[in-house]
């Protein structure tokens, strides 16, 4: 509302009135002094005014303020009523600690990583092009740890995070990370031969007894790595012989305790935590033991390329071999879709002539002579 100021009684009136209708004072031939009223709603649903004078000012300069006035509290309102983006990323990686404590903290480094390329904003106003531009963002940047270019596994790990918090903000709603499509990811299938293994084994056992604990849960269990060094004592069950965890996902997997896993895991002193693998410096259980196994390979001669989670696709190679019973792999493992566990299939050997030698029919080879049959010639009458 757009008023002027009597100069003699200072009170308000209206632009058009051209006397005070307080004192009568003549308004036509007048400096006068406008005054701009702008209501808005306050947080506790009441109704204020922001009031502001204009001494020496024209008419036409007020009513500009008044308009640009006008605009900036229209546009505080709607972002009050916004969602942004850090509470996006914030109130999944909350909910994600509960469900999934072994990916919170990956989910929690990832949403860091992505509001500090975005920048904080209303989560409504990220568009699909600026998502695809931070795709790219993260895979120009080299890697914080080893300085090498960021694998396509790593950028999809990244959108996937988003589009999970979007979805569990507003399920089937506004999603930019939506629809984008994966960046291609190589198959690669990691395994150890038996020599190998051994030699593995061996050097971890003697030179690194946290590193050997490991890589004999991780083999006995097929369990991922952060399902490993998460692993609580309130988990395995010694008297029913099995060991229940909760996967990526959220699902419940469970089994068989092994010998050999039970045998490792009494082993362990208890340290007054739930943890088998307790850190007593962080408090925590280890997040990884990178530089303890890559010594390991060194010492072993093991030169190919081999992650830790190279020990579960070790475990379905040996499954395979052994057994050739992809349903067992699949129990084993915990996949959800038997497609997830057929890429093993190509760890198997091309040879298949000991599985083709049931198909052999003996009794179709003629041993009692060796002349070819000859053909009688029956002469038409």
């Amino acid at each position: 509302m757009l008023k002027v100021e009597c100069p003699r009684c200072k009170k308000l009136q209206t632009i058009k009135k051209k006397v005070c209708q307080a004192c009568g004072q003549n308004l036509a031939r007048q400096k006068l002094t406008y005054v701009t009223r702008v209501c808005y709603k306050k947080q506790n649903g009441n109704y204020g005014y922001i009031q502001t004078r204009h001494p020496g000012k024209s008419l036409e300069d007020v009513k500009r303020f008044e308009f640009e006035q006008r605009q900036k509290l229209k546009q505080s309102r709607e972002e009050d009523s916004y969602i942004w983006l850090s509470q996006v990323f914030k109130t999944y990686c909350d909910w994600m600690a509960i469900k999934n404590p072994n990916w919170a903290h990956e989910c929690v480094r990832m949403s860091r990583d992505m509001l500090q390329l975005l920048g904080d904003m209303p989560a409504s106003k990220l568009r699909r092009a600026r998502v695809l531009a931070l795709r790219n963002e993260i895979k120009a940047r080299p890697h914080l740890r080893t300085g090498k270019e960021i694998s396509n596994r790593t950028v999809n790990a990244y959108m996937a995070v988003g589009r999970a918090a979007y979805n569990y903000i507003d399920p089937g709603g506004y999603n930019p990370f939506r629809a984008l499509g994966k960046l291609p990811e190589p198959k690669v299938i990691e395994y150890l031969t038996e020599e190998e293994e051994e030699r593995l084994l061996s050097v971890a056992k003697t030179r690194f007894p946290l590193v050997w604990r490991f890589i004999v849960v991780s083999l006995g269990t097929g369990f991922r790595k952060s399902a490993v060094l998460n692993l609580r004592r309130s988990q395995v069950d010694f008297i029913n012989k099995k060991i229940t965890i909760v996967q990526k996902g959220g699902r419940v997997h469970t089994i068989v305790l092994l010998d050999t896993v039970e045998a490792i895991l009494k082993s362990i002193p208890d340290d007054g935590t739930d943890y088998f693998f307790f850190n007593p410096k962080t408090g925590r259980p280890y997040q990884d033991l990178r530089n303890g196994f890559n010594q390991c390979l060194a010492l072993a001669g093991i030169n190919k390329p081999f992650r830790r989670h190279g020990l579960r696709h070790h475990v379905a190679y040996k499954l395979l071999k052994a057994q050739r019973n992809l349903k067992l792999v699949q129990d084993v493992l915990g996949h959800s879709q038997i497609q997830t566990t057929t890429r093993y299939l190509s760890m198997l050997p091309e040879d298949y002539r000991e599985q083709m030698k049931c198909l052999e029919l003996p009794s179709a080879i003629s041993t009692n002579s060796t002349e070819r049959p000859k053909l009688r010639v029956v002469s038409e009458k």
